[in-house]
């Protein structure tokens, strides 16, 4: 099985994915993440 990147540092997301058996690698990204509430999903 193909081993997934997760772009995130998220203890949580790794939890989960350790809890499938999932075979994976955590990669923080320098990517800006900016919140917007007020944002339709389409959109972002």
């Amino acid at each position: 099985m193909k081993q997934i990147i997760l772009a995130s540092t998220s203890p949580r997301r790794r939890e989960l994915m350790k809890k499938l058996g999932l075979p994976f690698r955590a990669v923080e990204t320098s990517y800006p993440e900016a919140c917007h509430p007020e944002a339709k999903p389409k959109d972002l």
